[in-house]
């Protein structure tokens, strides 16, 4: 399993977006804190799948995730 970063969510879509990171190397709470901040900032999950070079439905459960986390 992938190691946690320390690095914000923001620090790591930049890393992703340059090729510096792959989205497979993510700890899986590092992707739900990038799916967090991606949601806020607007991004559907379709973008986001698309980004993270997963399947919808890995988002959708992250999703799903950060929703029962903030009850």
């Amino acid at each position: 399993m992938p190691l946690l970063s320390q690095k914000p969510g923001l620090e790591l879509v930049d890393l992703i977006g340059r090729g510096i990171l792959l989205p497979k190397d993510l700890h899986p709470r590092d992707r739900l804190d990038v799916v967090e901040m991606l949601r806020a900032e607007g991004w559907g999950q379709a973008k986001i799948a698309h980004l993270l070079k997963c399947d919808h439905s890995t988002v959708k459960r992250d999703v799903a995730r950060i929703k029962n986390r903030m009850r």
